[in-house]
């Protein structure tokens, strides 16, 4: 049901939150954005 769908896009979006941002200091780093 759509309850149960929102649940598992939640708890996707906090799993891969931390991934998220550790790809983007990477790729800061990467190209030395200011």
């Amino acid at each position: 049901d759509r309850a149960s769908i929102a649940q598992d896009i939640a708890h996707l979006i906090r799993e891969s939150g931390l991934l998220i941002t550790l790809l983007g200091a990477a790729l800061a780093m990467y190209w030395d954005w200011p």
